[in-house]
């Protein structure tokens, strides 16, 4: 999970900026089950496939509207676990997942 300390302590790794400069797509959670659970769906597929092809340009932005349900967060970081992710941010409103060069299983 992500560590503002990591950054400050590996500059030559992760960089300067925060989030780190990606492609992000934007996948808004809002609050509709039905909608929500197709986009995490989507997530977990695009997530997967940057797992696989080691996709260090793009990354995925969840971002969590008011109205949001709680296991739309449950369900966002149990994906990052399956998935084995290794670098993803979490911020009250938001995930950040990205891969950097040195993440490896």
């Amino acid at each position: 999970m992500f560590d503002p300390e990591r950054i400050k302590r590996h500059p030559e790794i992760f960089g300067d900026p925060y989030p780190p400069k990606r492609n992000y797509q934007l996948i808004r959670l809002t609050g509709n089950n039905r909608v929500d659970s197709l986009s995490l769906d989507y997530a977990q597929l695009v997530i997967h496939r940057m797992q696989q092809e080691h996709d260090t340009l793009n990354g995925i932005h969840l971002q969590f509207e008011r109205g949001t349900r709680y296991w739309t967060l449950i369900t966002a970081l149990d994906i990052l676990v399956q998935e084995g992710a290794q670098s993803y941010m979490v911020e009250p409103a938001d995930i950040w997942f990205m891969i950097y060069p040195g993440d490896r299983e």
